[in-house]
């Protein structure tokens, strides 16, 4: 991914909680929108929609048979006369289905029980409340069976 004028961009993104948000939103609605044989449009930036297709990996259809249509835009760096800004450019238009993205998001890789357990202890030691309240369920979830 590309994230050019955005340093450090990548290690905030919170990807997870946009595909949480985002996704869940689009099939509801989407599943509406097959019912009534229309089209959801979804603007999203497209370092996003790379962020998104690399988590969930939803096939894309045409445009004729989606009920999901994902305008896709950048930010491009352009010299205005008074100084460097940034404007929107689209860089294109993609369609799937609200039952894409279901399917996509419920079926996804599941990584393996240790590295989930270590994503949740390096998580939570960062932050207080977490480590009083959290750290015991993980704990729980995370130890070894005894054979």
């Amino acid at each position: 991914m590309s994230f050019k004028g955005f340093q450090g961009f990548s290690e905030v993104a919170n990807y997870k909680n946009v595909q949480k948000r985002f996704i869940t939103q689009l099939i509801d609605k989407g599943f509406y929108h097959h019912y009534w044989s229309t089209k959801i449009i979804a603007v999203v930036q497209d370092v996003i929609y790379e962020a998104l297709l690399e988590r969930i990996d939803f096939p894309e259809v045409a445009i004729a048979r989606s009920n999901v249509i994902f305008m896709r835009y950048g930010m491009e760096l352009t010299d205005t006369g008074e100084g460097e800004r940034y404007k929107l450019r689209l860089k294109g238009v993609t369609g799937t289905t609200h039952n894409n993205l279901m399917m996509s998001s419920i079926y996804q890789r599941t990584p393996p029980k240790a590295e989930f357990c270590n994503r949740i202890i390096r998580g939570n030691l960062r932050k207080p409340l977490s480590r009083t309240f959290t750290a015991p369920f993980a704990a729980l979830l995370c130890q070894k069976a005894s054979p």
